[in-house]
This record gives structure tokens, C-alpha cells and sequence, in this order.
């Protein structure tokens, strides 16, 4: 299927013409197996004789390995990131974007990222030094959780667990957890027990004190 592609570039090759020389096809193997391949191609002259070098590798299971992980980081109830060496983003999965309301145009790298998430200075500036850190005291397979507050597109402020673990590649696996309510339950349940307590000394005054005036003495 890929047949008048692959031919049309290696022709501009031979015209001496620019063609894109590092790309993925569909082949077909001399048994009439369909296979995914990676090609690079690269035009050569010998003897006034021009010539095109090809090299072909089977990424078919390479290729079915990423459609099964993409599967499944796409129907995880979390997002998922991955982001390279280099600090841009290899992958984002579309709950990334559900959960934040930005779209991939508004958040194309990792430096617009901080500026729409942490519009504070100050904040972005603490966010990226604990990522800087993280980053350089980081070892394969190591999970390093952090809570951050992150801006949404709308102005929303979300309490969001990041679980970045780096790869053997050196990139970094990184999920993302929308914690907001939670985050709320916890600190009313901590409201909540802490009037507990108080009632629960108010109580235990009212049945110490002797008198009124002991008893006012008491909870004052």
C-alpha cells in the first residue's frame, strides 16, 4: 500500500532532488507477509553511476508493543506523560488534556507547560527546582510522588499527584492524578475532628469543674 510512496522518493533520490530519507512503511515480505518497516535511504554515485543505499528493519512488534501500551495508558483512569531527556514531552495521553482543559497546541513544551500550570513566579520557581532535583537524584524504576497545585485552563486550582519514574532510556514515565477531592475530604475530616476534640474537652470540663466559675476559668 505504500508502494508509490516509497517509489516517488527513491526517483527524487535518484533526480538528485531532497526526499525524506528516515521513514516508517508497510512492506511485503516474499511470502506475501504484510510487515511495518523503518527504512533509511540514502543516494550514492559510483563510477558516474547513481545508486540509492537502503537499509529496511522490522519494527512489526516494536509497532504493536506501542498500539497495546498506547491502549492501555488511554483507558486508565489517570493521565500519563513521558517526557525526554532533553525536558519536551514525548507523549501525553488525552486525560492529560481532559483533566487540565488545555488543548496540545496551548501546551506544546514543557517550558509553556510551567508558565499556564504554576502562573505564580514564585511557585513556578519551586516547582521546577523539585523537578531539577528529582531529575538528577533519579534511578531507573524509582517512583519520586509529588503534590503540586496546578492552574487549569479555566482558572481551576487542582491538588494533582505527579508519579514520575525514569525508564533505562533516560525518559521519564509520569503519571498524573487529579487528588482535588480527596485533598478537600481530608482537610474537612481534620475540621471535623478537631471540633470533636474541642467538644470532647468542653465535656470533659463541664464534668471537672465545681462551680461555674472553675468551669469559665477552665474553657477560657
Amino acid at each position: 500500500e505504500d508502494q508509490p510512496m516509497t517509489r516517488a522518493r527513491a526517483q527524487a533520490r535518484l533526480r538528485g532532488e531532497s526526499a525524506i530519507d528516515h521513514y516508517e512503511a508497510r512492506l511485503q515480505s516474499k511470502e506475501g507477509t504484510v510487515l511495518d518497516g523503518e527504512i533509511r535511504a540514502k543516494a550514492f554515485s559510483f563510477d558516474e553511476e547513481s545508486g540509492i543505499q537502503v537499509w529496511v528493519r522490522d519494527i512489526s512488534e516494536q509497532k504493536r508493543s506501542k498500539e497495546k501500551f498506547q491502549t492501555l495508558i488511554e483507558n486508565v483512569p489517570f493521565g500519563t506523560m513521558i517526557i525526554k531527556e532533553d525536558g519536551t514531552f514525548g507523549y501525553c495521553s488525552p486525560q492529560v488534556f481532559d483533566m487540565f482543559g488545555y488543548s496540545p497546541e496551548d501546551v506544546p513544551d514543557g517550558s509553556t507547560w510551567m508558565r499556564k500550570a504554576y502562573p505564580d513566579p514564585d511557585y513556578r520557581r519551586e516547582v521546577i527546582a523539585s523537578w531539577i532535583r528529582d531529575m538528577r537524584e533519579a534511578r531507573p524504576g524509582v517512583q519520586r510522588p509529588r503534590v503540586f497545585t496546578v492552574t487549569s485552563k479555566d482558572g481551576t486550582k487542582k491538588h494533582v499527584c505527579f508519579r514520575p519514574v525514569q525508564l533505562q532510556t533516560g525518559d521519564h514515565l509520569m503519571t498524573l492524578e487529579d487528588i482535588t477531592d480527596r485533598k478537600r475530604a481530608e482537610e474537612e475530616l481534620q475540621l471535623l475532628n478537631r471540633a470533636l476534640r474541642t467538644l470532647s474537652e468542653c465535656n470533659q470540663a463541664l464534668v471537672r469543674a465545681p462551680d461555674e466559675a472553675t468551669l469559665v476559668a477552665d474553657l477560657c
